[in-house]
This record gives structure tokens, sequence and C-alpha cells, in this order.
């Protein structure tokens, strides 16, 4: 009914009674969870509000006497006769405009928000796990059932990606149609203003900038768009060039929360997985980052780095760990990269975190000894990851005293949480010792008897007392499938301690 009464409506100031009914409708629309039929009547009611337009046929002579209509004229919808003909107010294409584009942004939001996720790890879209797969096909887990095949022939999530295309379809037909420039989706993604629509606010808008577009669903269909050719090799959407240029650290300050206020990693799974795509697409589109703004970087750094740490799913953890790494290591300052994993060494309360700082100091090292360097760092200073001066700056916090312990089960629960970030340094410690040219310039013997005398004997003395306590039943923890896995730990460290004792004794 409101495909035919709007068109009808003659008025200066058609755009009042659209946005009344828009809004009804997207209420409507969130009330049936974005179910299929009804995101195809709202697709169909913009189409037929943008106007889509089409070439005219070719004329074609007729041997018959019937009259036909003349070329490029359409029948359209009766005139309501009681319409006044006034000439359409200024400035009231331009919010017929906006008013579309915004409840289609908003549409976009809703329908990912209504999907839910039967399968184990499949959030939103699952854009990031599926662009990750494509990138890096040797990692995917044999046994697992990767997130393309799972929407290549799963009929529920192949439908998700038809219906999400819908959208984007229609996006780009208003932008042909009614000159929307798709552009605009991306200047709102930087801002940290919410745009949400006020439901008790009651005064119409009377310019497009009283319109507010949903910045989350802006995301979703700017990352529906720059998906498509990558995993369905539709040349026919190639992504708008400002997807590429975004700068994503203000995309991420913009969307993740403060960490100060204690809110972070409460974001909807849907909208993490976009927002993680973006960054593994812009970041590997374009490797690089603006320094100039060092508080933006850190702030990314920090938002990023903490979702890798508290995120409950596994395959979002990984996604953030993944970009945390790989925004640090583009800086092209290494004193600021030194800075971080230093400070994240010394500060954060979150082990498993401190054991990915491990890592990236890791990372560091071996780029600094085998060449590779960020493209605006002097190639000619020998780099800071190169030199003893990484090991006398963090040799603190990298290797920590390992204290007597009396056993109980609280010592051991403690004990439990640090087991990651010893690995992530014994991980470290063994490439230090096995590594020659690495060892030499890092003068790493000059550091082995303390690191020795107050880590690695110790520390091998407490998982064998732990690994006995358990055995023993001395220390009680769940049946004894759990108990073995807990075993199973404690060997698994004795195990890498050992490896690094044994290269150690070897090392003249």
């Amino acid at each position: 009914m409101l495909c035919t009464l709007h068109p009808r409506i003659k008025t200066k100031y058609p755009s009042r009674f659209l946005s009344t009914s828009l809004q009804a409708i997207l209420s409507a629309y969130n009330s049936l969870n974005g179910s299929l039929s009804a995101t195809h009547s709202v697709l169909n009611f913009v189409k037929q509000l943008s106007g889509t337009k089409r070439p005219a046929l070719p004329p074609r002579k007729s041997n018959s006497a019937i009259p036909t209509q003349s070329i490029g004229q359409s029948q359209g919808s009766a005139p309501d006769p009681e319409a006044n003909e006034d000439e359409l107010a200024p400035g009231e294409a331009e919010l017929h405009r906006r008013l579309l584009q915004s409840f289609l942004s908003y549409v976009a939001e809703m329908y990912i928000f209504s999907l839910t996720d039967d399968r184990e790890d499949a959030p939103g879209m699952s854009w990031a796990s599926r662009y990750q797969e494509i990138l890096h096909p040797k990692k995917c887990v044999p046994e697992r059932q990767k997130r393309i095949e799972l929407y290549t022939k799963v009929e529920e999530y192949h439908g998700r990606d038809l219906k999400l295309g819908q959208i984007v379809l229609t996006a780009k037909a208003l932008a042909r149609d009614l000159g929307v420039k798709l552009d605009e989706l991306t200047d709102i993604l930087a801002t940290a203003s919410s745009n949400s629509i006020d439901e008790d606010d009651n005064d119409l808008p009377s310019s497009p900038s009283d319109v507010p577009l949903s910045r989350i669903g802006a995301l979703y269909i700017l990352c529906a768009m720059a998906a498509s050719p990558l995993l369905f090799h539709n040349s026919d959407s190639t992504p708008s060039s400002t997807v590429t240029s975004l700068e994503y650290t203000a995309v991420v300050n913009s969307f993740i929360s403060d960490p100060a206020i204690g809110a972070i990693g409460t974001e909807s799974e849907a909208l993490l997985d976009a927002l993680f795509f973006v960054g593994f697409y812009t970041l590997r589109t374009r490797p690089q980052i603006n320094p100039a703004n060092g508080e933006a970087f850190s702030n990314a750094l920090q938002r990023l780095s903490m979702l890798s740490a508290k995120l409950p799913s596994p395959t979002l953890r990984y996604h953030a760990h993944q970009l945390t790494s790989m925004l640090l290591h583009l800086h092209p300052s290494e004193d600021v990269r030194l800075a971080y994993i230093k400070d994240t060494l010394e500060h954060c309360p979150y082990e498993n975190l401190k054991g990915s700082a491990v890592g990236w100091l890791k990372e560091e090292i071996l780029a600094a000894n085998t060449g590779k360097k960020p493209d605006d760092e002097d190639v000619s200073r020998v780099s800071l990851f190169a030199t003893s001066a990484v090991m006398e700056v963090l040799g603190q916090y990298l290797w920590p005293e390992v204290r007597a312990s009396v056993y109980t089960e609280e010592d051991y629960t403690a004990f439990q949480s640090l087991q990651v970030f010893y690995l992530a340094i014994l991980n470290l410690l063994y490439l230090l010792v096995a590594n020659t040219i690495i060892a030499d310039k890092l003068q790493t013997s000059r550091f082995i008897p303390n690191i020795v005398a107050t880590f690695l004997s110790p520390l091998m003395e407490k998982a064998r007392h732990f690994e006995a306590g358990l055995l023993s039943g001395n220390l009680n923890y769940g049946d004894q499938e759990e108990v073995d896995a807990r075993v199973a730990e404690m060997r698994l460290l004795m195990m890498n301690v050992g490896q690094v004792m044994e290269k150690i004794q070897k090392t003249p």
C-alpha cells in the first residue's frame, strides 16, 4: 500500500510523510527480527520509491493500427485528483535521498543483528574468518569445516549472503538512481557519535543533516561490498576506493569502547567480525599507518589487544591478536614498538596478553636479524632488536623470578594461570639460545646464568612438584580426565624447560 501511496503524494514537503512511514516500517521490521519475507518487502519498498531507472526499449515498427504509448512514457500510478501540483520545496530531493539511505543502513544493521548462530563460533557473517581462509588456506584445521564451505553448502548461511547481497545491490541502485554517494557511508565510520534514532523525538527532519545514518549498518554495507569480489569473484561489485583508504585506527577507536570504562568486549560478535574484516582488508591492501597521531595508534592497539584477551569466542580472540600484531609491526618507529611491548609486559593484568607481547618481541627480533623492516625505517640504522639493549630493557619482565612454593591448590591455580606466559617465554628463549647469529648480537650468554638460576631451574622444580601432587591426589581437580589433562600440561611445560636447558648446556 505504501508503495502506491507515496508516489501519489503531491506536496511541497513529501519528506514529512516519508519520514513518518520509514520510522514505522523500521519499528515493525525490528519486531519481526529481520525475517526473510520482511527483508524482501522493505527492500522492494526502497526500490519502488527510488524509481529504478532503466534504459528505454528500442523502437520497433508495427504493422497493425494498435495505438502504442510513446517511448519514454510510463503508465505509473494514477495521480491523486485532490493533490496539489506545487513544486517541491528547496532541499526536498536531497532530503528524500538521505531518508532512503538512512533507512537502508538501519535495515542492514537490524538484519545482521537478528541473525542467530546454532553452530559453534561462526559470528555474524564470518567475513573475517572466510577472508583469512582465502589468504591462508594452509592454516585451516583439516578436520574442521571451513567457514567458506559453511556459507556455500548450508542453505541457511548461503541465504544470508544472498539477502545481504540484495541490500548491497539496493544501496548501489540508490547511488545510481538518486545520486547517493557511497563515500558518505565511510564518513561516519570514524565518528564516535551513536547516530541512533530517537523514537521519542517527534520533530520531522528539515535538512539532510538532521537524518542520522546507522554507523553499524554503514559498516555492514561496506563490508559486504568489499567481500563480494573476494568471496564470489564478482567483478561487478568492486568496492569503493574509500574502503581501502579508511584510517583503521580511527575506525577501531570509534566502534570499540574505551577500556577505562570497563565495557570493552561487550560489543556484538557480528560487529566485531565486520570490524576485523575491515582491518584485515585495509591493512593488507594498504599496509601502512599514519604515525603522526600517536594517541590514536596507542588507543587502537590497546583496544584490540584487550579484545584478544577478553573475548569469549576463540576465533574472534585470534583475529584480534592478529590485527594487534599487524598494527604494531606496521609502525615505522621501533622505539614506539619496543615501548608498547615493554608497557604490556610491565602493566598488563592478563597473562595471556603478556604471552602475546613475548610473541611480538620474537617477531621483532627475527625481523631485525633478517633485514625485514618497515618501509619508513632507516635500513642503515642498527635495530634495537638486534642489540643487547632489548635484553637489558625487557629482561626483568621476560625472566620473572619463580619463587618457592608451598604447593597448595591455591598456589597451583595461580601457577596454572601463568602457563601460557611461561610457554611463550620458553619459546623465545629457545630462539635466543639456538640461533647463533641472534645469540651473538643480543649477547645472550651474558644473561644465561641469571635466567637459569632464577627462572628455569625453579620453574622445572615447581612443575615436577605439581605433577606429583596431581598424580597422588593431593591436588584435587575434578575427575580423572580433568586430572590427566592437567598432568599433560605440566609435562608439556617440563618438556619445554628441558629442551631449553639442554640447548644451553650444548652451547659453548
